[in-house]
């Protein structure tokens, strides 16, 4: 089985020093904190001379690794050309980013930069340990198992995201 994929109708950002290599096992890249969209359209032949074309009657995606904050709508059900939308906001994907806080009762505590206590004021900000991280986990089963494609991700931070939180952390500070 032989598989076409063509990726449309992005809203991705434009990203300096992207490694999205531009084949079809990649989604385009997308910074953490801004919501994507990508439509993914397949198609699928018999790989033989001429090639033959085998209807496709489902595709199932998924994404593992615990990323709820991505979904999958099937846009087109075309039998020649399935189309499947990935669209979403990565929110959990670029570890160690945290905020040190003076608390109300005058303890320090270091949290992750979501779900934030009550504090007085912001006294650090840390960080992520990494600014880029490759996601292989997007999987299309088609037509129950006649072809399964995998396919990978860029998702890199967002400093400009990141700021805007900041300042709003430090906005909130009494």
């Amino acid at each position: 089985m032989a598989v076409t994929i063509v990726k449309s109708n992005q809203t991705v950002p434009t990203i300096s020093n992207d490694a999205y290599p531009g084949t079809d096992t990649f989604l385009f890249s997308v910074l953490q904190g801004t919501a994507f969209s990508i439509d993914v359209a397949f198609t699928l032949d018999d790989g033989a001379e001429p090639p033959v074309a085998i209807p496709i009657t489902s595709v199932v995606p998924s994404l593992s690794g615990g990323y709820s904050s991505v979904s999958f709508t099937t846009v087109d059900t075309n039998p020649s050309a399935y189309k499947i939308r990935v669209a979403g906001t990565f929110t959990n994907v670029l570890l160690g980013e945290s905020y040190q806080l003076l608390l109300n009762d005058g303890s320090l505590v270091t949290v992750p930069v979501t779900g934030l206590p009550s504090y007085r004021s912001i006294t650090a900000w840390n960080l992520p340990s990494s600014f880029s991280q490759l996601l292989t986990g997007y999987s299309f089963n088609i037509n129950s198992g006649a072809a399964i494609v995998t396919m990978s991700q860029h998702v890199y931070w967002s400093l400009n995201s990141a700021i805007t939180a900041f300042k709003s952390v430090v906005q909130e500070s009494v």
